[in-house]
């Protein structure tokens, strides 16, 4: 048979498409009968290896969550804090100015909720959520739109939306016991899938060499080269298209074939 295998090392990849593309080389092996590709004792610690980049990159997708859930949250107190102390201001104009009124209706409905910010984050979260309730009864709305200061009740609430949000799926993200987390380094499992895939590469490559195309497997070795060398040149064009390549031959991405040399998460890995 001449059809071989070809396989990109991915290093400029970042750690959450090299692993999407380490996923799909593996779906693809997994949908085969490693008997027919007499893989069976290397797919194993490939597989591991998958497993062990998606720890990695959800621990670092949590460590990014926190920082930005960190940022959201000194957003909203700073909307909270400009709009809670300019109430407290106006509440103290004089009972003949026009803006009185509204000013001591809005201040009355929030001043319960002064310093929330200082809170513990759940805790400002669930006062929060009862203030923003509070400015948006119909008589304290219509005070605060008289104030010209609705537009930051608006971002306050826009802002405290997407700080729920992101901190739900953080947490849900933190679901996993910590003892599953990764103990390997990127780079020493960016080597790992490499190496233990070129192991896969090789064998398979040299099963299809030794295969004849009357041979009972030859059609099914074949569908296997043809579709993993298809996962291999869509991510070919996406490395291209990273580094701004015209050239897709000349790629320095190109892992000649066996060649034993160092390299919004799936979840279809069991």
């Amino acid at each position: 048979m001449d059809k071989q295998l070809t396989v990109l090392a991915g290093s400029k990849l970042t750690n959450g498409s090299l692993l999407e593309m380490h996923v799909r080389y593996l779906e693809c092996i997994l949908d085969t009968d490693a008997s027919v590709l007499k893989i069976e004792s290397l797919v194993p610690a490939y597989k591991a290896a998958v497993l062990e980049m998606r720890k990695i990159v959800k621990a670092r997708k949590i460590f990014d969550e926190t920082s930005k859930i960190q940022e959201l949250d000194f957003t909203r107190d700073l909307y909270w804090k400009v709009l809670f102390y300019a109430l407290a201001q106006l509440s103290k104009l004089p009972a003949t100015d026009t803006l009185c009124e509204d000013a001591q209706k809005a201040y009355n409905a929030l001043k319960q909720y002064e310093g929330l910010q200082d809170l513990d984050q759940t805790n400002e979260t669930r006062n929060l959520e009862e203030a923003i309730n509070d400015a948006t009864q119909e008589k304290v709305l219509k005070s605060l739109q008289n104030l010209g200061l609705e537009t930051f009740l608006n971002r306050l609430i826009l802002v405290n939306h997407d700080y729920r949000l992101l901190y739900k799926s953080r947490e849900e993200e933190r679901g996993y016991r910590l003892d599953e987390k990764g103990t390997a380094t990127a780079p020493e499992t960016r080597q790992n899938l490499k190496t233990t895939l070129a192991a896969i590469v090789r064998r398979v490559n040299a099963v299809a060499e030794m295969t004849d195309d009357t041979d009972e497997n030859a059609q099914a070795i074949s569908d296997f080269i043809i579709k993993f060398n298809g996962i291999t040149e869509q991510y070919r064009l996406i490395i291209a298209q990273l580094t701004g390549s015209k050239n897709r031959n000349s790629s320095s991405e190109d892992e000649p074939a066996g060649e034993d040399t160092p390299s919004q998460m799936p979840e279809t890995i069991e």
